[in-house]
């Protein structure tokens, strides 16, 4: 019989940082006061995963405890965003004129200084999700991951059915992707077989319709 297991990846609710357009990386600011209040109250559009898994970072735990409050979540350091160094905790125009942070766009893959390199990233997400792998028990079909915009991304990127490049996948805040595999596709490392979009309004049983299969 073939194991499906579906993984929910849930991008984090708002902090002052997403407000203020701050690059966040390893900081750990708390969800605002009204995005605690608007991931209570559509928590129900989510269903009830088998486990529970999330960034260490303060604001995807508290997302993963307002979403699903039943559930044991086990955190972990390997699903945090990318270590943006000295470019955390600032915004885009006070780093626009600087060499440092225009070489770093134009080489996405290299370190920010004193930051994490992208390759350095994607192997700490690979050992996470490789954790993850390992607590997929017969029973399990349901899993739902809790982190960051820049995770998804990567996940997606590696993962979806559809080809898409790391910069073109849009990952709303609160919101996120579905991707349903076996688990024989998931020791290989292949692609998995379908992708649905988490809803932000919509309900249609905690999920949009397939976009592709």
């Amino acid at each position: 019989m073939v194991h499906c297991v579906v993984f929910t990846f849930i991008r984090h609710g708002a902090t002052l940082s997403n407000e203020r357009r701050e690059y966040q990386g390893w900081l750990d600011p708390p969800l605002l006061v009204k995005e605690r209040e608007r991931l209570k109250a559509i928590r129900h559009r989510f269903r009830a995963p088998d486990l529970v898994f999330s960034s260490d970072l303060k604001r995807c735990h508290e997302t993963a405890s307002l979403l699903f409050p039943k559930h044991r979540i086990e955190t972990t350091t390997y699903l945090r965003e990318l270590h943006f160094g000295d470019f955390e905790g600032k915004r885009y125009e006070q780093l626009q004129h600087l060499s440092e942070y225009r070489h770093w766009i134009d080489h996405f893959r290299t370190a920010p200084p004193n930051g994490e390199s992208f390759d350095t990233f994607t192997a700490r997400l690979e050992k996470g999700f490789a954790h993850i792998s390992t607590q997929l028990t017969d029973d399990v079909t349901d899993v739902a991951v809790v982190t960051h915009g820049g995770v998804i991304r990567y996940f997606l990127e590696t993962y979806a059915p559809i080809s898409k490049s790391f910069w073109e996948w849009s990952i709303p805040l609160g919101g996120g992707y579905q991707l349903k595999t076996t688990m024989e596709k998931l020791k290989e490392g292949e692609r998995c077989i379908s992708l649905s979009e988490v809803p932000l309004t919509e309900k249609h049983n905690g999920y949009k319709n397939n976009i592709t299969t």
